[in-house]
């Protein structure tokens, strides 16, 4: 651990020297680029910094959360956002206090190094992980482990190119382990914890779902698979073409069997400690004991039924347990924001929390009697965010776009709020069904503001990827529709898309409001019975 924090040191002394000689003139914003992005800083289009924070599953505690607010606030820094990686990204950070901020994070257990570059990135992990009935058992122990590992290894931090690990706790993988350069899957057989192992998937210009490596794999190998496929890669991955540099087109270049020969002779020769079962949970029985129970309170609406359906989540805990989704307007967390979901989660006893892929925060465990009491504090604390879900706007999945994003194309975050105030005007035309209509479209929906896939708009129900076409020598924004993407326990069904499916951004709002117009109808008509089957019969080949 001595080790890792003296390496950290130097690596973070690297970027404060490279900040300062791009402020002086003395290096180009590339250089700059080469010094920040592997420790997950990057700057924006506006001059400012935007800093990843890594959390690995998307975990953190309720103190952390505290400590963020307080630092955002404190430094004056523009927001906090969740991203589809289950980071919180500091935005609108100026150059001058990057170096204090990454130290202070790394301080209080926030670990800057990776997150950006050609090295490993955040672990994605199961919101649902433990709670769920279907959750084969928690794997978000599993991936601390893991990371903690790789974060002192050095060949995961001078790699071709970008590296990222997922691991889902059930066959719905809602983890998208198998779209990852290397994913786990729980699974138990005789009694045992393990995993199914993927590898060489991803998303981006060309995108690939990951071949399976392993039926099974003992859970307590984790670390050992880890070390395989990163030394794999360090070996293999294409240092010369920046753009066949992921894991994939290593996979491409040897096929199937070939990639999978090679990732069995590195796993066999790979010497890594064995994990040991881990001996308590942040989701086990301890954390259900302390959960505080309420009597007598009622909510203050008539919309807390409405709330209930589709923000409350069953557990294995039984009925008194549940989980909670907060939603988080396009992902931004202010300070008051914070700080109303740290008072907020300690009135019911929770002291751990959960980004989500889909951006928004996760109550893991509430008592069913806090319910009331968490609608009448959420209700009353609107000023400092809606976390509701009374539309759209704001719930529609999207990279932060061209606005912010020095390579995207275009507005991806602009284009989906236009989208969300588009169907709001629509559904408010179908009060019955617009809750679950809210529910069903902001999960289907994904936009992109350029080819990386940020937000995975390629596996999506309906994915939108922003991109520049000419027109007759006219250089035109549009947005190319991927449509009927999916991951199933049978496999990856990649969205569809050809050079028909192609809409112009200025008419993209509208051409979404007919086309769910066209799905409501028939739904009523019971002709459709969900906007996914309907994207698939009515854009999909």
């Amino acid at each position: 651990m001595e080790a890792l924090e003296s390496v950290m040191k130097s690596e973070h002394l690297m970027v404060k020297q490279a900040i300062e000689a791009f402020q002086a003139g003395e290096i180009d914003g590339a250089a700059l680029k080469q010094a920040s992005a592997p420790v997950g800083i990057y700057r924006q289009r506006n001059e400012l910094f935007m800093v990843r924070v890594r959390l690995t599953g998307g975990q953190l505690g309720v103190a952390q959360l505290e400590f963020l607010a307080d630092l955002i606030e404190q430094d004056k820094v523009g927001y906090g956002l969740i991203t589809t990686r289950q980071d919180i990204q500091l935005h609108d950070v100026r150059p001058e206090l990057i170096y204090d901020i990454i130290r202070t994070c790394t301080e209080n257990g926030l670990a800057f190094r990776g997150g950006g570059g050609n090295t490993f990135r955040n672990v994605m992990a199961s919101c649902d992980s433990g709670l769920s009935d279907d959750s084969v058992f928690d794997v978000l122990p599993y991936a601390r482990q893991m990371s903690d590992f790789l974060l002192a290894y050095d060949h995961a931090f001078r790699l071709p190119r970008k590296f990222k690990v997922s691991f889902s706790c059930s066959e719905s993988d809602n983890a998208l382990a198998k779209m990852q350069d290397l994913g786990f899957v729980a699974r138990r057989r005789d009694g045992q914890r393990g995993f199914e192992v993927y590898g060489g998937g991803g998303m981006g210009r060309v995108s690939a779902p990951a071949l399976k490596l392993l039926d099974f794999m003992p859970a307590e190998d984790v670390l050992k698979c880890a070390l395989a496929v990163v030394n794999l890669f360090y070996d293999h991955g294409d240092r010369e073409n920046r753009s066949r540099a992921r894991l994939r087109f290593v996979a491409a270049r040897l096929g199937e069997d070939g990639f999978r020969q090679l990732f069995k002779g590195y796993f066999g020769k790979a010497e890594a400690p064995k994990l040991s079962r881990p001996q308590r949970s942040a989701t086990g029985p301890d954390a259900v004991a302390a959960l505080k129970i309420f009597d007598g309170v009622e909510p203050m609406d008539g919309a807390y039924e409405k709330w209930v359906e589709e923000a409350v989540v069953p557990t294995r805990f039984g009925a008194d347990v549940v989980s909670l989704r907060l939603y988080v307007p396009e992902g931004h967390l202010s300070p008051g924001l914070m700080r109303a979901v740290v008072r907020l989660a300690r009135t019911c006893g929770c002291e751990i929390l959960r980004t989500t892929r889909t951006k928004d925060l996760w109550l893991p465990m509430v008592h069913r009697t806090a319910l009331p009491v968490v609608y009448n504090f959420l209700k009353a604390n609107q000023d400092a965010g809606d976390l509701t879900a009374v539309k759209i706007a704001g719930q529609i999945q999207s990279c932060v776009g061209a606005t912010v994003c020095a390579i995207g194309i275009l507005d991806a975050a602009g284009m989906a709020l236009a989208i969300g105030t588009q169907l709001d005007a629509l559904l408010d035309q179908y009060p019955g069904e617009k809750a679950h209509l809210i529910a069903e479209l902001t999960q289907a929906i994904r936009v992109s503001g350029c080819p990386n896939t940020c937000c995975a708009h390629a596996v999506a129900s309906l994915g939108l990827q922003g991109m520049r076409r000419k027109v007759e020598g006219v250089s035109e924004d549009v947005y190319k529709v991927f449509a009927g993407g999916e991951i199933t326990p049978e496999g990856v069904r990649m969205g569809e898309s050809t050079e028909t499916l192609m809409v112009r951004a200025a008419d993209l709002p509208a051409f979404m409001g007919n086309l769910v117009e066209d799905y409501i109808r028939k739904r009523r008509e019971n002709r459709e019975d969900s906007f996914h089957a309907y994207v698939k019969n009515e854009l999909a080949g």
